[in-house]
């Protein structure tokens, strides 16, 4: 990715799987797949060594990776949407006044 080019979130998304297919599933020749399990905690390094890779570029291509993404309310899809509102319900109890 160079440098100012812009992101999508289809690239993100795309750069995480492939990050994880070819340095935990993969062998080093990257045509056949491994044949081990692995342990938990080298899942979660190989996810945290993804995650470091995807947010260097962000930032090396200008994105400030803190700000919020924003959505686009007028072309979320009606199954996007139904999804949004039932996974942002909370369960908390309305505190008295």
């Amino acid at each position: 990715m160079k440098k100012n080019e812009e992101l999508n979130l289809q690239w993100l998304i795309a750069f995480t799987m492939s990050d994880i297919d070819i340095f935990l599933l993969k062998e080093e020749d990257q045509e056949t797949d491994k044949e081990q399990l692995y342990t938990k905690e080298e899942i979660r390094q190989q996810l945290e060594k993804t995650l470091c890779k995807i947010l260097n570029v962000m930032s090396d291509c200008g994105y400030d990776i803190k700000t919020p993404l924003k959505a686009n309310w007028f072309n979320m899809s009606p199954a996007a949407m139904k999804f949004h509102l039932e996974t942002r319900k909370t369960n908390l109890q309305e505190t008295p006044e």
